[in-house]
């Protein structure tokens, strides 16, 4: 009966650290979100880079190409505004 609770002791304790070292580890998290954050701000500088040469090239009017680079706009503070605490809130401005 004793080694049956030494066993089942060490495997709740191997359980346990399992679980508890990823929610312990601080900065696994912040970093992810942080690169995250970067890839997704250099797909929309290529989009934006992409809408300024169809313009250019006249594949779409001026009113379209505002009105899609307004829409990037918003998704570019989308993605910045909470990282940076500058009072944006999702999907508008305040």
């Amino acid at each position: 009966m004793t080694s049956f609770a030494l066993l089942a002791a060490l495997l709740l304790a191997v359980s346990l650290a399992f679980i508890m070292f990823p929610l312990m580890s601080a900065g696994g998290g912040k970093s992810d979100n942080a690169q995250r954050g970067s890839v997704n701000l250099a797909v929309l500088r290529d989009q934006l880079r992409e809408l300024e040469q169809d313009l250019a090239q006249g594949i779409i009017d001026p009113q379209a190409h505002a009105q899609a680079r307004h829409d990037l706009e918003i998704r570019v503070a989308q993605e910045v505004g909470p990282q940076t605490g500058s009072g944006l809130k999702r999907g508008r401005a305040t």
